[in-house]
């Protein structure tokens, strides 16, 4: 076998396992990959990776080779009471609120469960939290694909390094040392049942009998393929019951995933809440090619005043600069070919529109759309920013409600209600709704931005470092569209240049 493993090889065997394990491998995972494919060819003496691709071509390979691959392929690193803000939540919100539906049973689903610290951890915070337990029909369900890790949960003998995070008092009365491991309390390693099982691979009939209340799955998708998110998500779904709730990983979100649940954000940590009916997923409309980008302003920013009015300001310009040329930029209508149901051309009409800050031409382009399309979320969109750059501040908070309710994880729509919260005085508001836009979409520089100047406003100057620092960064690679469509009239220039001068300020202040 040779050394190095043609690369259409190694894309073949990676294609093959994405689809029949929703395992995605880039960088660092593909490398690892290889290693561990060219080991198992040697195992089972076969002639390199391509004849090891062929034999996963057949079903009775598949069943006995898929479980080695999983063993050598997961991530197995846990802890008992990882992500400890996350249990308080299922302790004091997601308990109670199941306790309001009435009945007494609890099922609780922990998907991508490794060795068992988590599903542990949460039976321990059932007993140490609900009185009446006892009186509770309570499952607890761990799955994985690691069948070796599985075995060693079952077991539920743990090494000091998994209870690093356990606090003293939890490890004294759950868990008995013996040589140089600990033991899981009976009474609460009865509480957990293990199984093998991948949530990306099809099983319907499996995830329905479920049934859950309550599903854990952290730190699981984001190892999946666009393809592999989708299909465990949409198992997940059917697992859980209406009115039930998912906690992925802090790194995860449900975004371009899922329209099928609420956005829920307490204990310093966000979760997700199953709607109790199923709405249909909003349609989209194209994506342009990115705008040209603007150039800076020439005006500081008063950041003494709100971020809204800074905004308003920079409109005000953009009106006078491009007064009187509306007709050069004004795009032909929709082709009269197009069919009735299409709102992809009208829409994206409105969009060029605003990327070349024609907002007057834009508003009244949008306000002239059938109300199919200006119900569709896009319109909202750019109606809410349109109404904020023209201080219609009721209206663009109005037409943020419109699309959340539509699209409760639009990352745009919680950035412009926060400039409306801004606006309104509730600075708490304001500050919860960035959170949300950030928790969605990690890249989004915006909110990052407007939070940093709140905090600064409020005085927390380590809050205000922490993310004019992080907008400063994401702003370096952030789309041009999203730039005009939500920066206010402001370059991507003047906006880097706003954080800098801001974060030199905060360390004048030291």
């Amino acid at each position: 076998m040779t050394l190095v493993t043609p690369a259409r090889e190694l894309e073949r065997l990676k294609f093959r396992l994405s689809e029949l394990i929703g395992f995605a491998f880039e960088g660092g995972r593909l490398e690892h990959l290889e290693h561990v494919a060219r080991t198992r060819a040697d195992e089972l003496r076969l002639d390199g990776i391509g004849a090891y691709v062929e034999r996963l071509r057949l079903p009775d390979f598949q069943r006995e080779e898929l479980p080695e691959l999983a063993e050598a392929l997961t991530v197995t690193e846990t802890f008992f009471y990882r992500n400890a803000d996350q249990i308080q939540a299922l302790v004091e919100e997601v308990l109670p609120a199941r306790a309001r539906r009435g009945g007494q049973r609890l099922r609780i689903l922990c998907a991508g469960c490794a060795s068992g610290e988590e599903p542990y951890s949460l039976a321990i915070a059932l007993k140490e939290n609900v009185p009446e337990l006892d009186d509770w029909n309570v499952q607890i369900l761990g799955v994985d694909v690691n069948r070796a890790m599985l075995a060693k949960a079952a077991r539920a003998r743990y090494s000091p390094w998994s209870l690093r995070a356990t606090p003293d008092a939890i490890r004294e009365r759950y868990f008995e040392r013996a040589g140089s491991e600990f033991v899981l309390d009976p009474s609460v390693a009865k509480m957990v049942t293990f199984r093998a099982q991948n949530v990306a691979e099809h099983d319907p009939l499996f995830f329905r009998a479920l049934a859950c209340d309550v599903i854990f799955c952290r730190n699981v998708i984001m190892y999946f393929t666009p393809e592999g998110m989708s299909r465990a998500i949409r198992h997940l779904t059917e697992a859980l019951l209406p009115g039930g709730f998912l906690f992925l990983g802090h790194a995860e979100t449900l975004r371009g995933l899922s329209h099928d649940f609420h956005l829920c954000h307490t204990h310093n940590t966000f979760y997700y809440q199953r709607r109790e009916s199923i709405p249909p997923a909003p349609r989209s409309t194209r994506r342009p090619p990115p705008a040209p980008e603007l150039s800076a302003l020439p005006t500081a920013v008063d950041t003494t005043a709100s971020w809204f009015e800074a905004i308003q300001r920079a409109s005000l310009r953009v009106a006078e600069l491009t007064h009187g040329d509306a007709r050069s930029a004004t795009p032909a209508g929709p082709s009269s070919a197009a069919a009735p149901s299409t709102t992809h051309s009208e829409l994206g009409d409105v969009l060029e529109l605003v990327q070349r800050e024609r907002f007057a031409e834009a508003r009244s382009l949008l306000e002239r759309l059938p109300a199919r399309a200006s119900e569709q979320p896009d319109a909202l969109l750019f109606s809410a920013v349109l109404f904020t750059n023209e201080g219609r501040l009721a209206e663009a908070e109005r037409a943020c409600e419109a699309l959340l309710g539509a699209d409760e994880l639009n990352a745009g729509a919680h950035y412009v209600k926060a400039l409306c919260r801004e606006h309104a005085g509730d600075l708490d508001g304001a500050i919860e709704h960035d959170r949300m836009a950030v928790h969605l979409d990690s890249s989004f520089a915006m909110p990052h931005l407007h939070a940093g100047l709140l905090a600064r406003r409020g005085g927390d100057a380590t809050g205000a470092r922490r993310e004019l620092a992080e907008a400063l960064v994401l702003l370096e690679r952030e789309d041009p569209s999203r730039l005009v469509l939500f920066g206010g009239g402001f370059s991507r220039s003047a906006l880097t240049l706003l954080c800098r001068t801001e974060l030199e300020k905060l360390e004048g202040s030291v």
